[in-house]
């Protein structure tokens, strides 16, 4: 590059850059470089130039909002509800009524035995409303011992009167509504046809025969009468020393 040229470069250089003079032509002293590629030389100046003048062109601003740190949500545990829960009003919960299953009623009744000669057959009713065979019972009422109300609700229902045989309390038994106390009995007097309206029929029946008409009515009232069965026909034996026939139950 000549002289002159050189000179001229550089007064263009120095008038441009008035501006710099703390240091824009501190490469000015690079002299080998200016001489051997000028263009090069001045497409640095100017980019230099142009990066330190030109005002910061930023992103124009976003209305979403900047990008945080994500927070951990809190995951329910297995069995909680994830739905928000109401707050409980002090008010609301005494309005609220809390019902209670309904206790059973406690019943009394007998297997009643024709005599005491012949303890092989018992006295069943068959129950109107239900269609069922059971022994007669009913509900204590109160003030009444479980004693009295056994033999009232015999005579009631099979129009027998009767009378509890000594440490012939058999035991009690649960039904779908009630708990029932049974005692061993032995008619003394009184009419089958003399029942109430509850009942539609009375029999005398053998112990095999009672037993398959409680095993043919089935539910828990079913299995209750023939586990009463089962201790009346022990106590009978007992009684009797054995002259009671085979419990019908038995497995051969």
């Amino acid at each position: 590059m000549a002289s002159t040229e050189l000179r001229m470069l550089t007064e263009f250089l120095r008038l441009t850059g008035e501006e710099d003079e703390d240091g824009f032509f501190e490469f000015v002293e690079e002299e080998q470089e200016l001489l051997e590629a000028p263009l090069g030389f001045l497409s640095k100046i100017f980019k230099k130039k142009v990066s330190k003048d030109a005002p910061v062109v930023t992103k124009a601003p976003s209305d979403k909002p900047l990008d945080q740190k994500p927070v951990a949500k809190a995951t329910p545990s297995y069995g909680q509800d994830p739905t928000p829960q109401k707050k409980s009003d002090p008010a609301e919960k005494q309005s609220k009524k809390t019902y209670k299953p309904a206790e059973k009623w406690i019943s009394s009744g007998c297997v009643v035995f024709d005599s005491v000669k012949d303890m092989s057959k018992v006295y069943v009713i068959k129950q109107k409303n239900w269609g069922t065979w059971a022994f007669p019972k009913g509900r204590v009422d109160k003030g009444e011992s479980i004693k009295k109300a056994a033999v009232r609700e015999v005579a009631e229902e099979t129009g027998l009167t009767v009378s509890l045989m000594p440490s012939g309390y058999l035991g009690k038994g649960m039904g779908s509504m009630s708990i029932t106390h049974f005692f061993a009995a032995v008619r003394t007097g009184g009419s089958p046809g003399q029942h109430d309206h509850e009942v539609e029929k009375v029999a005398l029946v053998s112990f095999t025969e009672a037993f398959k008409l409680f095993k043919r009515s089935g539910g828990k009232a079913g299995k209750r009468d023939m586990m009463m069965l089962r201790k009346a026909w022990e106590y009978a034996n007992k009684y009797r020393k054995g002259k009671v026939p085979e419990w019908p139950g038995s497995k051969k």
